[in-house]
């Protein structure tokens, strides 16, 4: 990674992309229709002339149509550098900060932000960062580069009941703002 748009990419990956094995090489990205800027803006800082497919699925579950959007990148290249990276077909089970340059980091971070994570203003009216993720280890290792970072308070990680799914949330205002200003300079 050397660019903070590569850093981005790879970040957003990481959080809501898809590394196909069996030796397609194919990386998906799979969002809401809503998020066809999101796609768009991939598609630019990679340079990609691929197209962005509208795919309509119907939960079974529900009986519900859903409507989505996905930018399917067949680079064999691109694909082993995100395996490099950590960022592999079993990134929900394994994973770790990756070795970039320092000064990427936050933008790295922000990637996974974008895809997994948010703000949001809870009952008390205070504001509130939070990142999710399948891997603990790993947000643990965020929450150390925020400790070093933003001079932030180790918290405790939640999880969901069945340990699927843990959260990393920060409260109050000037708390936050320093994550904002970590990942927005």
């Amino acid at each position: 990674i050397n660019s903070i748009e590569r850093a981005w990419v790879s970040g957003f990956i990481l959080a809501d992309g898809c590394l196909h094995g069996n030796d397609s090489y194919t990386i998906r990205i799979a969002l809401t229709s809503k998020d066809f800027e999101v796609l768009e803006k991939i598609k630019k800082y990679m340079k990609l002339d691929h197209s962005i497919k509208k795919v309509s699925t119907l939960h079974k579950t529900t009986n519900k149509i859903y409507n989505s959007i996905e930018l399917n990148i067949a680079r064999k290249k691109l694909w082993e550098d995100l395996v490099k990276l950590g960022i592999g077909p079993n990134k929900s089970k394994e994973l770790t900060l990756p070795d970039i340059p320092k000064h990427l980091m936050r933008d790295f971070i922000r990637g996974i932000h974008c895809g997994d994570g948010g703000f949001y203003i809870d009952r008390d009216n205070r504001l509130n960062w939070t990142l999710a993720c399948p891997v603990l280890s790993f947000l643990e290792e965020i929450q150390q580069l925020l400790f070093e970072e933003c001079n932030l308070e180790k918290k405790t990680i939640g999880s969901t009941p069945n340990k699927k799914c843990y959260r990393l949330v920060y409260g109050g205002n000037n708390v936050v703002r320093k994550i904002f200003n970590y990942l927005y300079p």
